[in-house]
């Protein structure tokens, strides 16, 4: 009888063990944590500077590096990642090790400190929905800012040099139910746009003497605006 049953004890061990085999592997691979370093292209080709080329300004939201949490499509934040926002070509450039790389999804939401304060840019306001927009100030009415820095070439045809500029262009929007609306920063515009509530805020930007050309003073008459 032992020797019937040994064959299918030994294939019943066989099945047990793999069985326990791919637990392990299943449990180990879930409990991996996923770098941001799996969702980056494999190259980010930078702007190549030669000695005939002059660049005047920087495509760049910062002088040096950012370090701060980046938020991808599928809903996976990573902490403590060093980047550069392109305002140019409006995509984030990730270093790793020296390397510069993009990542190979949409960046849903990036922030950073700026001094004590935080700064955040994120996505997802129609009909703009994959823009990445800097929040001024988020209630039930939204202050976003948008920059873009075309870039402009210029060959000087004498002496054979080319001068590439990145002039800002800035905008700002209001949000209301997640739909944008282009405003101007100045008296006319803010209250134009939210002319609702406009004898209040006249009063209030009069008060304050508000310069509305100061980020920082627009996100506070939008607050008071929200407050009424």
């Amino acid at each position: 009888m032992k020797q019937k049953y040994a064959p299918m004890k030994r294939i019943f061990v066989k099945s047990l063990l793999s069985i326990l085999l791919l637990t392990c592997a299943a449990t180990t691979f879930a409990q991996r944590e996923i770098s941001i370093g799996d969702y980056l292209s494999p190259t980010y080709a930078p702007m190549l500077i030669n000695k005939k080329t002059d660049l005047r300004a920087s495509p760049f939201l910062s002088p040096d590096w950012l370090v701060g949490e980046v938020v991808l499509d599928d809903g996976k934040t990573y902490q403590n990642v060093k980047f550069n926002y392109d305002q140019s070509s409006e995509s984030l450039v990730i270093e790793v090790n020296g390397n510069t790389y993009v990542p190979n999804r949409q960046v849903k939401k990036f922030t950073y400190m700026d001094g004590t304060d935080t700064v955040i840019f994120k996505n997802g306001y129609l009909p703009e929905g994959q823009t990445l927009f800097q929040v001024l100030y988020e209630g039930n009415t939204t202050l976003l800012k948008h920059t873009k820095k075309p870039k402009i070439q210029r060959e000087d045809h004498f002496t054979g040099n080319t001068e590439i500029n990145f002039v800002p262009r800035t905008d700002y929007y209001l949000v209301k139910d997640n739909r944008l609306q282009k405003v101007s920063p100045t008296e006319k515009g803010v209250l134009g746009a939210l002319a609702d509530k406009k004898p209040a805020l006249k009063s209030y930007v009069d008060e304050h003497d508000a310069n509305l050309k100061d980020d920082r003073v627009l996100a506070n008459i939008i607050s008071y605006y929200d407050s009424l």
